[in-house]
C-alpha cells in the first residue's frame, strides 16, 4: 500500500531530527561522548534509557527496563572510558557502559531511596568525580574509582528531612577552586568547595510562598529581604563562558534565567520571564557566537539568548507539550546541535540548530482536536476544529483554506471546539460544530455564512437554552454527529457537565434549532459519538473517561448496553462495514482498535499495534474495498485491512495523533503540531 503527502498546514518543522523516546515524557538529557562519536542518552518516565546517534537519528543502546522514571544523567570519565551514571526515582544511582550496554560493577548507593534530580561530573586535578542531589535535601560527592562517598553538603536542612529538595547541579572554577553548585526549592543556590567539602557562598532567592513554609524560615536568625535572585525553586544550572570569564546561569520555577557572577554573587542578568518553569539551560556554539538555550513549560518552545547582551535571538517551536526532559548541546565535528526533550503529551527528543535561519513564514499555530469530511457536489472539503476555538474549512486536494471561526490565540480556550460533523439540511449541505463553551453553530459552507448559533457564545455567554424537557442545557459540548431519522437528519450531541457529574445525550432539529428530546443521561464525562444505522433502528455510541462503550436508542426509551473489553479510557468509536453486517469500530487509551458485533455485544476482533493512547478512527475507500484507519498518541497511523484484520500500511507522522477524516482515498490526519492531507493508494 501507497501514500503520498498533498499538502500540510501548520508551523512547518523547524527541528533537525525528531527522535521518538517510546514513553509518554522525557525527563532528562545528556551528550555522551565516544571515541565513535558524540551519542544522546535520553532517561524516561518508564526507567528506560535509550542512546541514539544523532547523525543518523538511530537508536544504539536501551539500558534498564520499565521500573522508576529516569530523572538524571550524566557522563562521567573513568581510566577505561565513560560511564553513564542514571539517577532517579528508585533513589539509587546507576552505572552503566554505553558502549556495551552493560550495567556497571560499580555502585552508588544514593540518598537513602529519595529522588535523586541531578547528576554532575567534577573534574577535579587529573581524577573525575561524581555529584548527585536528591530529594533528601543533600548533595553528595563520590570517587567512583575507589567506590567511596567523599563529602555530603547540607542543602539546606537540619537534618536532612527533604525539605528543601536538590534539584539541579553543575561543577565550576571559582578563583581557582573546583566547587559545586545546586539549585533547590527555596530559591537558593548554594556552592560547595569539591576538596575541602566546607560552604563558599549562597546566591540568594526567595521561597516561593505558594509551596507552603520551608525550614529555612525558621532557622534562628532568618530575615526576609527583596531577593535578587529566583523567587521559587531553582531546576536547572549550567556554565556559560562570557567574556573569557566564567559565569553561572540558573533556572527557576518564576520563568526567568539569571546569569550570576560566582565570585562575587552578584547578578549580571535577567532573562525572562517565558512562560511557565525553566527546566533546562546550556551553553552552545552557533558560528562564532556563544548563546544560551532554555527550556521550559509554558509555551512549548526552546529559546536562544545572547548571555552577553540579553536579546532573545530566536524561539524554536516544535514540541507540543511542556519541556520538562531539559535540554543538552551535542558538540559534532561539522556543527553543534541542540537537543531538547518533551514531557507528557509529547515524548519525543527534537535535534535543532542553534545556527539555522528562522523560517520566512511560520505557518498557522494551533493544536487540532477533531475533524470531519465536508461533500459538496463534486469536491469535497475537510473542516477542523482547534482546541483554540479555530474553525477551519479546508480543499481536500490543494489545502487551500476558509476561516469559518478564526482565532489569533495558540493555546486552549474556553471555546474548544469539540466536535464538527456534516449533514444536509433544508437540501444544502451545512457544517455543525460544538464547542465546550456549550454553543452549537451550523454553517453553510457554500454560502460562506452562519445560519444559527445554538447556545453560549462570547458574544452572548448568558444564552442558555432550555430543553424539550424544560431543563437549561449546562454542559461543555465535546462531541456531535448526523442522526438519520425518519428521512431527515437531526443532530445529536454529548459532552462533559458544568454543574454536577452528569453528562446529557442530546438530539436536535438543525432546521429549527429545536431541542427535541435527551436521549440519555451519564454519570461521567463523554467526549466521542457516532450514529449506526441499522435495519430496525438507529443506535447512538457514546465514549469517555472510563473503558466502555454506551449504546443508547435515539429513542431514548430504554437502558444503555455497555461494551465491555477495553482497559482504559476510550477516544473514539466509528461504524465500519464487515460482510454485510455494520460493526462498531474503537480507539483507546489501552492502545487498541476493537470491533464490537452489536448483535451479540461482544468483541468480534481486537487490532493491535498501536503503543499508546488510540485517538482517531476513519474510514478509507480504496479500489472498491474498506480500509480502517487508526491514529494515536504513539505518532503512528495505521491502516487495517478489514476483511483479513490485519494491518497493511503503516504511516509515521510528526506529532501525536489527535483526529482522522477520510474522503475517498484522501486521509486528513490531525495532530497537536498541525494537518497533514495524504492521497493513500492500494
Amino acid at each position: 500500500m501507497t501514500y503520498r503527502t498533498l499538502w500540510t498546514a501548520g508551523p512547518g518543522r523547524a527541528e533537525v531530527s525528531a527522535l521518538d523516546s517510546g514513553a509518554q515524557a522525557v525527563e532528562a538529557l545528556c551528550a555522551v561522548p565516544l571515541p565513535e562519536g558524540t551519542r544522546l542518552a535520553g532517561g524516561m518516565d518508564d526507567g528506560r534509557v535509550r542512546i541514539w546517534d544523532p547523525v543518523t537519528g538511530e537508536e544504539t543502546r536501551v539500558l534498564g527496563d520499565q521500573r522508576s522514571a529516569v530523572f538524571a544523567l550524566c557522563a562521567v570519565p573513568v581510566p577505561e572510558g565513560v560511564l553513564l551514571a542514571v539517577g532517579g526515582a528508585n533513589g539509587t544511582v546507576e552505572l552503566w557502559d554505553p558502549r556495551t550496554g552493560e550495567r556497571s560493577p560499580r555502585t552508588v548507593p544514593g540518598h537513602d531511596g529519595r529522588l535523586v534530580n541531578g547528576l554532575c561530573a567534577v573534574p577535579l586535578g587529573d581524577r573525575v568525580l561524581l555529584a548527585s542531589g536528591g530529594d533528601d535535601g543533600t548533595v553528595r560527592l563520590w570517587d567512583l574509582a575507589a567506590g567511596r562517598q567523599l563529602h555530603v553538603f547540607d542543602a539546606g536542612t537540619e537534618p536532612f528531612d527533604g525539605a528543601h529538595p536538590v534539584r539541579g547541579l553543575c561543577a565550576l572554577a571559582v578563583d581557582g577552586r573546583a566547587v559545586v553548585a545546586a539549585g533547590g526549592d527555596d530559591g537558593t543556590i548554594r556552592l560547595w568547595d569539591a576538596v575541602t567539602g566546607r560552604p563558599v557562598r549562597e546566591l540568594v532567592g526567595r521561597p516561593d510562598p505558594t509551596r507552603g513554609a520551608t525550614c529555612v524560615l525558621y532557622r534562628p536568625g532568618y530575615v526576609p529581604v527583596d531577593s535578587v535572585g529566583h523567587t521559587g525553586p531553582v531546576y536547572t544550572l549550567c556554565v556559560v563562558s562570557l567574556d573569557g570569564r566564567t559565569v553561572l546561569a540558573s533556572g527557576g520555577d518564576d520563568g526567568t534565567i539569571r546569569l550570576w557572577d560566582p565570585g562575587s554573587g552578584d547578578v549580571l542578568r535577567r532573562l525572562g520571564p517565558g512562560r511557565g518553569g525553566t527546566y533546562g539551560v546550556c551553553e552552545v556554539r552557533a558560528g562564532d557566537r556563544t548563546l544560551l538555550a532554555g527550556v521550559g513549560g509554558g509555551d512549548y518552545g526552546l529559546r536562544l539568548w545572547d548571555p552577553g547582551t540579553g536579546e532573545l535571538v530566536r524561539v524554536f517551536e516544535g514540541h507540543t507539550g511542556p519541556v520538562w526532559g531539559g535540554v543538552c548541546a551535542l558538540p559534532l565535528p561539522d556543527r553543534a546541535l541542540l537537543a531538547s526533550g518533551g514531557g507528557k503529551f509529547d515524548g519525543m527528543v527534537r535535534l535543532w540548530d542553534p545556527a539555522a535561519e528562522p523560517p520566512a513564514c511560520p505557518g498557522l499555530r494551533e493544536s487540532f482536536d477533531t475533524l470531519c469530511a465536508v461533500p459538496l457536489g463534486d469536491r469535497t472539503l475537510m473542516a477542523s476544529g482547534s482546541t483554540n476555538g479555530a474553525v477551519r474549512l479546508w480543499d481536500a486536494e490543494t489545502g487551500s483554506r476558509t476561516d469559518v471561526l478564526d482565532r489569533e490565540e495558540r493555546d486552549y480556550t474556553g471555546d474548544w471546539v469539540g466536535g464538527v460533523c456534516a449533514l444536509p439540511v433544508g437540501g444544502r449541505p451545512v457544517l455543525a460544530a460544538v464547542s465546550r463553551n456549550g454553543s452549537v453553530r451550523l454553517h453553510d459552507p457554500v454560502a460562506g455564512e452562519d445560519i444559527r448559533v445554538i447556545g453560549r457564545t462570547p458574544q452572548d455567554p448568558s444564552a442558555w437554552v432550555r430543553t424539550a424537557e424544560g431543563e437549561l442545557v449546562s454542559e461543555a459540548f465535546t462531541a456531535v454527529c448526523p442522526v438519520p431519522q425518519e428521512g431527515r437528519q437531526l443532530l445529536a450531541t454529548c459532552g462533559e457537565p458544568l454543574l454536577g457529574d452528569v453528562a446529557n445525550v442530546r438530539l436536535w432539529n438543525p432546521e429549527t434549532g429545536e431541542h427535541l428530546r435527551t436521549v440519555a443521561r451519564h454519570k461521567g464525562k463523554l467526549r466521542a459519538m457516532c450514529a449506526i444505522t441499522l435495519p430496525e433502528h438507529t443506535l447512538l455510541a457514546c465514549v469517555g473517561w472510563d473503558s466502555y462503550v454506551w449504546l443508547w436508542h435515539t429513542t431514548g426509551d430504554d437502558h444503555p448496553a455497555a461494551l465491555v473489553g477495553h482497559s482504559g479510557w476510550v477516544n473514539a468509536v466509528c461504524a465500519v462495514p464487515v460482510d454485510g453486517r455494520t460493526l462498531l469500530a474503537s480507539g483507546s487509551h489501552d492502545g487498541t482498535v476493537r470491533l464490537w458485533d452489536l448483535a451479540t455485544g461482544r468483541t468480534e476482533q481486537v487490532l493491535r499495534g498501536h503503543q499508546d493512547w488510540v485517538r482517531g478512527l476513519s474510514l478509507l475507500s480504496l479500489g472498491g474495498r474498506t480500509v480502517l484507519a487508526s491514529g494515536g498518541k504513539d505518532r503512528w497511523v495505521r491502516l487495517w485491512d478489514l476483511e483479513e484484520f490485519r494491518c497493511v500500511a503503516k504511516i509515521p507522522v510528526h506529532s501525536p495523533v489527535s483526529a482522522l477524516a477520510a474522503a475517498g482515498d484522501r486521509l486528513l490526519v490531525a495532530t497537536s503540531g498541525g494537518l497533514l492531507a495524504l492521497a493513500v493508494g492500494g
